[in-house]
């Protein structure tokens, strides 16, 4: 790798004397970087544009100072309309760099533009809207009577100027660039001229996307203004300043050509000039440059071993204070990657499976998303890839309009084209007028590891405990469980932390004091993280204002909207029905091969199980006579004499017609006929092990131990013999069903709860099995 300091050399009108001296740039770079590590999120969506009631899926990258990011623990994302109103919250546990979710979109969602948010702690941190993620998609809606028209304020055309490093400077050939843009954001092409107030004129035209620059000459106490071509409006330059500097930057074989001129005016307070310049929050040239008689000096900065990104030029006075600022591009194409998509099995007709390897020529460990669309679909004006965000649009404030197709062509002319977007748009990701003093950003927000649930004690009178332990049970979503058992501080505070669950978890707790288990309540807090983005605005760009324009971009969205669907009016079905309540139970759970009736049915929406809080593996080893638990399996116990264990107090079954049968009471004995005649048994000896099934699918008995009775609505089992039992089933089937949301509540159950929500349920992306004709 070549040296960053052997790489420059300078040229002068004569020679000119340079003094390397320690300002403490690195040094200051290097704490803000440490107390405000900058992190950029950027997402992979599976679909350009989506209808109500499909679900959004997406890949999230983490980037951190060029490399990807270890930084954060914790990931959160919002979906939002133009008012501001939350339609998705989502919290996810970052892996490797990434993350993987989804977004469920409600049918009844109106069709409009939406914008999505990503951050993280440290993104967050700092406070300003333009350094978080954000997308608009495009959401449309079948029932949609009209479409709306977004209104248009006259054809206008706003058009800005940017000299070069941000100084207008008297006698100095200035460059200035300049854009063009119509009510709502959208690049325009112009072409016009710059005129003086004393009749000079400077001719101008947009080079790409209604952005160009041109090179003039100002005069200290001249007004510059500018027309353009079939349009009445003035546009105004800046003033010219009387005395400065400006910095200029080229491109050149292998660096930057840079050249730092000042002024005739005042030039003796310009004499010492301080050049920095930072790639990835890295100071990578640092120079004290003394001007001595002369008014412009020029350098080279070899580039091809910096990575590619912004390089990001500051010219300071004697004092350390910013006089000037020039962004520059860096393209090394070190972040490119070898590879090929190779067909490996193709199909035209309907239905036919097409397979798509990706190859890669190196080894690299990579993180990889695909997204497959259809062609004839729209295809959005705007489009943002992964390199150009990191690299590119991250770091700039503003809207850049397409910024893809920067990174998608490396001729000559994109070059020029991606300079002249850099001179007019600023750098966004810090002040050195703040970093230098050590103005550092207070923290908003802690990234703790995984999920942490901490809060207060308190007893019944709501005063806080003083120490104890907690025996704590978390219950997630999946009926997972754990067990801890934590201590509480004299000022009855606790913390959980470093955990890892999914959905609405429950968490049972009992406190003890000195051995005595004592009636409390948990106060839980507040994630810090969950709250820390809230004030900021929604930013919605200006050409998706929630509406269809009349023209450009949304226009197209219009004109390729999705095939309509013809609603038919509601109609409403009123039926008589005679079903028993465990009719209903069953036909709600049950699929057609489990619906007959069982030897022994348990409805446990009807006729809950007094301690619901008892082992599903328990109350079944209680209640149903025709098994027992032997080690870590079910077997038949037809070789024993009946005898009542069970610990409700009314078991309620039904026979295989339906019929109600109410069992003897707990610890009671069956009466003499009741008693089964004995089982022959196998030739091993060993008692018929008994099948069972969660939801019609197998379960062992370890898995099934964590399942509660308060989440269970039926019990079925079905002699040997039954369909539907699986190669272990000889001694029987046990099927168990667990409870839908839309259950009727049920009683609170005997242990103190309190919910909590885990991190977010991510769904698998939906993969169709074309081999199935008709699915």
């Amino acid at each position: 790798m070549k040296s960053f300091w052997n790489a420059f050399t300078i040229f002068a009108f004569c020679h000119l004397a340079l003094t390397l001296k320690a300002q403490n740039f690195s040094t200051a770079l290097s704490n803000f970087n440490i107390r405000n590590p900058q992190e950029k999120i950027y997402l992979h969506y599976d679909k350009d544009y989506y209808i109500a009631g499909e679900t959004v899926w997406f890949k999230a990258y983490l980037f951190h100072n060029g490399m990807p990011s270890t930084l954060s623990h914790n990931f959160y994302l919002e979906m939002q309309d133009a008012n501001g109103n939350v339609i998705a919250s989502k919290k996810y546990p970052v892996a490797g760099a990434s993350v993987k979710g989804s977004i469920d979109l409600p049918d009844s969602l109106p069709q409009a533009a939406y914008v999505v948010r990503a951050y993280t702690a440290a993104a967050a941190d700092f406070q300003l809207p333009e350094l978080l993620y954000k997308k608009t998609l495009f959401v449309f809606n079948s029932s949609e009577k009209h479409i709306k028209t977004a209104t248009i304020y006259g054809k206008a055309v706003t058009l800005q100027f940017f000299p070069e490093s941000g100084n207008f400077v008297d006698g100095i050939t200035n460059v200035v660039a300049f854009k063009a843009t119509d009510p709502l954001g959208r690049p325009v092409s112009v072409k016009g001229v710059v005129n003086s107030n004393d009749g000079v004129t400077f001719p101008f035209n947009s080079y790409h996307d209604g952005i160009g620059k041109l090179s003039l000459r100002p005069v200290a106490g001249k007004k510059y203004t500018a027309t353009i071509e079939g349009n009445a409006i003035t546009y105004s330059l800046p003033e010219v300043q009387p005395a400065g500097i400006t910095l200029n930057v080229q491109d050149e074989k292998g660096g930057k050509l840079f050249t730092v001129n000042r002024s005739k005016n005042n030039k003796g307070s310009f004499q010492k000039i301080i050049l920095v310049a930072q790639i990835n929050n890295l100071v990578v040239y640092e120079n004290e440059i003394n001007f001595e008689d002369y008014l412009s000096v020029k350098g080279h900065l070899l580039t091809d071993s910096l990575p590619s990104g912004i390089l990001h030029f500051t010219a300071f006075n004697e004092d350390r204070m910013p006089l000037a600022e020039r962004l520059a591009f860096i393209d090394n194409k070190e972040y490119m990657v070898n590879g090929s998509f190779v067909s490996t099995k193709e199909g035209v007709g309907k239905r036919q499976e097409n397979e798509i390897e990706i190859r890669f020529t190196d080894n690299m460990q990579k993180s990889l998303s695909v997204s497959v669309t259809d062609l004839s679909g729209i295809i959005p004006n705007e489009k943002e890839t992964i390199g150009s965000y990191f690299l590119l649009t991250s770091n700039l404030k503003g809207h850049v309009y397409n910024p893809s197709w920067y990174s998608k062509h490396t001729n000559d002319s994109v070059k020029i084209a991606l300079d002249n977007l850099l001179l007019t748009h600023g750098w966004s990701r810090f002040n050195w007028k703040k970093i230098l003093v050590g103005e550092l950003a207070a923290k908003q927000s802690e990234d703790v590891y995984l999920l942490s649930v901490s809060g207060s004690v308190k007893d019944e009178k709501g005063l806080a405990v003083k120490g104890g332990r907690l025996n704590v049970y978390v219950e997630d979503k999946d009926s997972a469980t754990k067990n801890y058992d934590i201590p509480v501080s004299d000022n009855g505070r606790f913390i959980l932390d470093s955990l890892l669950f999914y959905g609405r978890t429950r968490i049972f707790y009992n406190y003890f004091l000195k051995g005595e288990n004592k009636p409390v309540s948990l106060n839980l807090d507040s994630a810090v993280t969950d709250v820390a983005v809230q004030f900021l605005p929604v930013l919605l760009p200006p050409c998706f204002d929630g509406s269809l324009s009349s023209s450009g971009t949304v226009e197209k969205l219009a004109l390729q909207k999705p095939k309509e669907t013809k609603q038919l009016e509601t109609v409403t079905l009123q039926a008589k029905s005679n079903k028993r309540p465990i009719d209903i139970v069953n036909e709600k759970y049950t699929s057609a091969l489990f619906r007959p009736m069982g030897k022994l049915t348990l409805d446990n929406v009807n006729y809950p199980a007094n301690n619901r809080s008892m082992s599903v593996v328990d109350y079944i080893s209680n209640s149903i006579r025709q098994v027992e638990l032997k080690g870590d399996r079910f077997v038949s116990t037809k070789n024993q004499s009946v005898t009542m264990l069970a610990s409700i107090s009314n078991v309620v079954s039904y026979d295989p017609y339906g019929k109600p049968v109410r069992e003897q009471k707990a610890n009671q004995p069956a009466t003499k006929n009741t008693v089964a005649p004995a089982d022959p048994g196998n030739a091993s000896g060993e008692k018929w092990a008994v099948d069972v099934l969660l939801n019609e699918m197998p379960i062992t008995v370890a898995s099934l131990k964590a399942i509660r009775m308060d989440e269970v609505a039926l019990i079925k089992y079905y002699d040997a013999g039954f369909i539907g039992s699986g190669t272990n089933g000889s001694g029987g089937t046990v099927a168990i069903y667990t409870k839908q949301q839309n259950d009727a509540p049920t009683k609170d159950i005997m242990l103190n709860h309190t919910y909590y929500h885990g991190y977010s349920i991510t769904k698998e992306f939906y993969s169709p099995d074309y081999a199935v004709p008709d699915p």
